[in-house]
């Protein structure tokens, strides 16, 4: 949002899971998550959890130049920083046109030395694990990275996984597939603890012995109620305008440890799953009037509704339309990973990624969160209509 001129006062923000804020004795219910065949770490953040799989997947090999990780060429920059970090190799390959998931041809041309290939759930929209698992050497880990989706077994709307036992909580079919599995409890995420991540592990985890972060119960409660307050239209609207704030930017930032996540978060985690799998479920196909989602035979719990769009011109005038109505779109990341600042010298590319660079020019996405009403969704379709012949149902190279 470079100018506010013609700017809504009110703003749908672009994400908001509100953060549960427990009452009474709430967080001590169900106290304890787990899936069978699985290892449970908590850590201070998504990131540091994709770093510690990314150690484990390293460890695991029998090779010691077996030390590269695959990345997707478009995705978070903090995927590199776990890498990085973790002392492994970030290998960057292409996504497919037709569909999200890797370039399956690269895939099999230089994973010949991956210690494992991370693969990210983007907005809600899954990878096809098992198809990513035939391409790949048999001493390849697959992480999963669901920080922008909590794996849900069943979402068809109306109906709800079994909550009732989180001790034992059941992962899509597709998920056992990976051997690493992993979710992030930061802002704008599924589950929102302001913070923290979750690794689910088929290798045992190492207790942490580096401190944890600082923050105190108290601390996170005013947070947490700032943070909820920002969510409404004209609070977020008035947020947005404030100088140098460059909210939603993408940049390359380094981890600098793995930390366990603040033990007094630890009891309000299976009750925050549990509530925001609870919520109003957004898919494709309750958003399908207000535009067509992509790659919607993929799609699960929505983050963001995934458009696109036939160029970058009518992606920005998709945008600059939409926030002037009041609804905050955005261009998702807007740079190929390899582009990103400072991400170049860090990785491999062995081969050029024009899908993901075009995707970065091409992806729109609008809101589903709990607070789009019906009256924001009419709004969203009359503006995307406008723009229905621009949108595409794949990448357009």
């Amino acid at each position: 949002m470079a100018t506010f001129g013609a700017m809504s006062w009110r703003q749908v923000p672009p994400v908001g899971t509100p953060v549960w804020l427990a009452k009474g004795g709430e967080q001590s219910v169900h106290a304890e998550f787990g899936v069978a065949g699985y290892h449970c770490g908590y850590y201070q953040s998504g990131t540091a959890a994709l770093a510690q799989a990314i150690k484990l997947s390293l460890a695991a090999q029998t090779a010691p130049s077996q030390r590269d990780v695959i990345l997707p060429g478009y995705g978070c920059p903090d995927l590199v920083a776990a890498c990085v970090y973790a002392g492994a190799n970030p290998v960057i390959i292409d996504i497919a046109a037709d569909k999200y998931t890797f370039d399956l041809a690269q895939v099999e041309k230089y994973a010949s030395d991956a210690a494992a290939i991370v693969c990210p759930s983007l907005l809600g929209i899954c990878m096809p694990i098992a198809q990513i698992k035939d391409a790949l050497p048999d001493n390849t880990k697959i992480i999963e990275d669901d920080a922008q989706w909590f794996p849900e077994a069943d979402t068809t709307e109306g109906r709800r996984h079994n909550l009732d036992n989180l001790c034992d909580y059941q992962l899509p079919r597709d998920c056992t597939d990976s051997d690493f599995i992993l979710t992030s409890f930061g802002r704008g995420k599924p589950v929102n603890l302001l913070g923290g991540g979750m690794l689910l592990s088929r290798i045992p985890q190492a207790q942490q012995t580096i401190a944890e972060p600082v923050s105190t119960p108290m601390s996170y409660r005013l947070k947490s109620k700032v943070f909820n307050a920002l969510m409404n239209p004209l609070l977020y609207g008035a947020l947005v305008r404030l100088p140098g704030l460059d909210l939603g930017s993408t940049n390359y930032h380094a981890l600098d440890k793995i930390a366990p996540i603040e033990k007094f978060k630890r009891p309000l985690i299976p009750a925050a799953i549990r509530r925001y799998l609870n919520m109003p479920m957004a898919t494709a196909n309750t958003y399908s009037d207000v535009g067509d989602c992509a790659w919607a035979d993929q799609s699960r719990r929505l983050l963001r509704l995934p458009l696109l769009v036939d160029n970058i011109k009518t992606r920005n005038k998709l945008v600059t339309k939409c926030i002037q109505q009041g609804i905050s779109a955005t261009a998702m990341y807007q740079k190929a990973l390899h582009d990103v600042p400072g991400v170049a010298t860090l990785v491999k590319l062995p081969a050029a990624t024009p899908v993901s660079q075009r995707l970065a020019a091409t992806l729109v996405t609008l809101p589903t969160h709990a607070g789009v009403t019906e009256k924001h969704k009419a709004l969203m379709h009359n503006i995307v209509k406008e723009f229905k012949l621009r949108l595409t149902d794949k990448v357009a190279l």
